[in-house]
Parts: C-alpha cells; structure tokens; sequence
C-alpha cells in the first residue's frame, strides 16, 4: 500500500469516508424523527420530509461510492510501479457494486415517508371530527 502514491490512497479512503458521513446523516435524521415521536406528535408535518431526505442521502451516497470504486480502481489498474522490482506484483480489485442493503434501506425510507405523510393528512382530516 505504501507504494501506492498519496492521491490514490486518499481516494480509495474516500469511499469510507462518504459511508461513515451517510450514516451519521441518517442515524441523525432517525433520532430526530423519534424525538418528535416521543414528543407526541408521531405524524408531525417534518418527519415525513426528514425520512424522505434520508431516503435520498442513502441512495445518492451508494450511487456516490460506486464513482469513487470505479475511479480508485482505474487509478489502480492505470498506476505503474516505480521500480522493476514492483512490474510483478499482482493487483487485485473487486468489481464495484451498488449495495443493495442500501438501496432497500432507501426504499424502507422513502415508503415510511408516504405513510408517515398519510397519517399527517388522516390525523388532520379526524381532528375536525372529534
């Protein structure tokens, strides 16, 4: 790994960074919405958005980390070694894939934000009723 130059190991850290930053986003926006949950108001009108943003993140940032996977491994695959010694080294690489955790994860999201909005406008509707 050391005799890879500095601006391919910065991006191949890349990918880790963008997960680490996509989970903090979401473990936050999941705190919020069950603050309001707790507070009471399980269909307030911002937790349907707050889902629905972390139905995005999650989908963008695992499209974002397969970019990153191609271009690191380009970069890999297109670096030449800088000694003679080095031109017999075998480098392996995966082929890049979208996650499909993630994908079902901002699906999961994006159905929970429809239904949360739904409950918004039935709790609306049934607060003239009763």
């Amino acid at each position: 790994i050391r005799l890879l130059p500095l601006w391919l190991r910065a991006l191949g850290s890349v990918s880790i960074v963008l997960f680490t930053v996509m989970l903090v986003m979401v473990l936050r926006g999941a705190r919020l919405v069950a603050q309001r949950a707790m507070q009471g108001a399980p269909f307030a009108p911002d937790i349907a958005g707050r889902l629905r943003t972390i139905a995005v993140v999650v989908l963008s940032l695992a499209l974002l980390r397969v970019l990153v996977d191609v271009a690191t491994i380009s970069g890999v695959m297109s670096w030449e070694p800088p000694d003679e010694q080095w031109h017999s080294l075998g480098v392996g690489t995966n082929t890049p894939s979208i996650s499909l955790s993630l994908v079902i994860a901002a699906i999961v999201a994006g159905s929970l934000a429809s239904a949360f909005e739904r409950g918004a406008r039935l709790e609306k509707e049934i607060d003239g009723l009763v």
